[in-house]
């Protein structure tokens, strides 16, 4: 909230951003063209906020603007303005990006919230929508989150703030584990039960798209704890905590209705829920 306060827009979910083919209308939807490229460095939404959450030091040592040559979160070369060098500078355990019920993981650098950008208009409308499983219809452009990967201000989430997520939990990183709390040994991305990337606080492949999920035990319509790569999941006991749009922290049950889940998750497309639990 204070980002936004002070540079009137949310800070950006993750950089460069996507330039590829979006859809819109209703399902199954259109692709059209997509957003111009921006050209910037790999970075991650953690890493922007991080002045506003009392670690300006640390920001001020990272190179997130250099575009010749790109200085993404893992360069290992010396900034050519910053005289640091990227790689050498995230290689911190932050606390505030650690959830304390979660076991303790060392010289890991990770996280344990992430964001989600988006729904896969191909999942939504084949497995939810057109399985039945929602009350309402929504057009395949507005299964978007309140974070994205172009400018966007709380203006635009007119479902209500206090009524739309804005981090999740996906905790455990870099262990990659099942819906029995079983390490899951090898996998997508996976080796010997460790997570190959994607769970770094600076990597820019934190970031969800919800139905990317490879693990076909995880399907779309499997809302948390089913496996913590590229899925909700905390070490709480019957679901999570998430934070919304205007900053308050709920717990979210795991038996949550599909729908309501993604009515709370939709910034714009006019589905408020009457709960949040």
């Amino acid at each position: 909230m204070n980002y936004e306060s002070a540079k009137k827009q949310l800070p950006l979910a993750y950089t460069p951003n996507y330039g590829g083919q979006i859809g819109t209308g209703p399902c199954p939807g259109n692709l059209i063209g997509g957003n111009a490229l921006n050209g910037k460095p790999h970075h991650f939404v953690l890493t922007f906020i991080l002045p506003y959450i009392e670690e300006q030091a640390l920001y001020d040592q990272i190179d997130t603007q250099t575009t010749t040559p790109l200085t993404n979160w893992n360069y290992t070369a010396l900034s050519p303005t910053k005289r640091t060098i990227n790689n050498d500078v995230v290689k911190v355990d932050l606390s505030e990006y650690l959830c304390p019920s979660t076991e303790n993981r060392p010289n890991t650098y990770t996280t344990d919230y992430f964001t989600i950008v988006d729904i896969t208009d191909a999942g939504y409308c084949g497995l939810i929508e057109g399985a039945g499983l929602t009350s309402q219809r929504r057009n395949v452009d507005k299964l978007l989150g309140l974070l994205q990967d172009t400018p966007t201000s709380l203006k635009k989430c007119s479902d209500g703030l206090s009524k739309t997520f804005l981090f999740f939990e996906s905790a455990g990183r870099p262990i990659n584990y099942d819906r029995n709390r079983n390490i899951i040994q090898t996998g997508t991305g996976i080796v010997n039960g460790l997570m190959t990337g994607d769970y770094q606080w600076a990597d820019d492949g934190v970031y969800a798209v919800w139905g990317n999920s490879t693990d076909p035990n995880c399907p779309i319509t499997t809302v948390m704890n089913c496996n913590n790569y590229q899925g909700l999941y905390s070490f709480h006991s019957g679901g999570g905590n998430e934070v919304f749009g205007d900053g308050s922290v709920s717990f979210i049950n795991d038996t949550i209705d599909l729908d309501t889940f993604i009515s709370l998750y939709t910034r714009a497309a006019g589905d408020i829920a009457k709960t949040s639990n």
